[in-house]
């Protein structure tokens, strides 16, 4: 039976867009506006035991009225994409993002905190394999150096190669945020990388009504503090949203297959292996690995692969 013939034949069923989450509690809201606290049935959620949360942000639920303001969640429509990450310290189970999105804003920082290349190339994968539009946003440039900007811009360089959009911008770059604004229109879009990147100030330069909180570095190791506890999803136009989830430390993937499918360049290199199963590591005629020793292939990005699937080899034995 279809979600409108259901709709129809039991009056307190609606359907709506998961807004928020705070643990076992979400935020609902239905195509004419109106917003319901809701919650899953215990049984439910004992089902899934390979989630921590089995909903998230963006979302499409059936849910049932129990009285005004108030409902419990029935069904979770299918889903377009879904961004999740393994769970720390779980193998098994996945930790739930965010669904339904049109785009990722990846931001990172050079320094004030640090982003590793490679976290940006887990998520690249992870955002390819779902085919999300993502655009990487090198944030708080102006607190570099002369020579710590150029080291930047190669690494800008290098995805800009492949084809993935970049900014350059700074908290004083008024130009920055009303390009930003501008790619928002229309979109969901999630906010993803570590505390302390500058997410929530994007969210405040894009849409200041939401004041989300800000906070300061770890002055001892440079890493920034959780402001965001709790994803949701916040409107800033008429079909326009912004993601806002809590920092990312460290981004496990979860298991897709063919993990060199999702790096662009190693993927069209692969093609001209001698072995149609090279994994690009110690094989003979590989030409993924003549790529890199010819520095057509970033050894920053082939090193993130060969990261990538010695963890995956790992987790299959436990």
């Amino acid at each position: 039976m279809s979600t409108e013939k259901i709709i129809k034949l039991i009056p307190k069923i609606k359907q709506g867009t998961v807004v928020k989450t705070a643990g076992k509690e979400y935020d609902i809201i239905t195509a004419t506006n109106e917003r319901y606290h809701a919650f899953l049935p215990g049984k439910w959620r004992l089902k899934q035991d390979k989630v921590m949360h089995p909903i998230t942000i963006g979302d499409q639920v059936l849910f049932h009225i129990l009285k005004e303001g108030t409902g419990v969640i029935q069904k979770i429509l299918p889903r377009k994409n879904i961004i999740s990450r393994q769970a720390n310290h779980a193998p098994h189970t996945s930790q739930l993002l965010a669904a339904n999105i049109d785009q990722a804003f990846l931001v990172v920082s050079y320094l004030y905190p640090h982003t590793r290349v490679e976290f940006i190339d887990r998520i690249l994968a992870y955002t390819h394999y779902w085919n999300i539009h993502t655009i990487i946003i090198f944030n708080k440039t102006d607190l570099l150096t002369a020579k710590e900007d150029q080291k930047m811009k190669s690494i800008i360089k290098i995805y800009q190669n492949l084809g993935y959009p970049t900014i350059a911008m700074h908290i004083f770059d008024q130009k920055k945020w009303t390009l930003l604004e501008k790619k928002s229109e229309n979109k969901i879009t999630l906010l993803i990388g570590h505390s302390g990147v500058g997410k929530s100030s994007i969210i405040n330069a894009i849409a200041p009504t939401y004041k989300r909180a800000t906070n300061h570095l770890n002055k001892k190791f440079h890493t920034g503090k959780h402001t965001t506890t709790h994803a949701a999803m916040l409107k800033i136009k008429k079909n326009s949203f912004l993601i806002d989830a809590p920092g990312i430390k460290n981004f496990i993937l979860p298991t897709i297959p063919n993990y060199s499918d999702y790096f662009l360049e190693i993927k069209q290199y692969s093609l001209d292996c001698f072995y149609k199963n090279c994994q690009h590591k110690q094989e003979p005629k590989c030409a993924v690995r003549k790529a890199v020793q010819n520095k057509t292939i970033a050894y920053t990005r082939y090193q993130s692969y060969c990261h990538i699937l010695a963890e995956k080899k790992e987790s299959l034995q436990f």
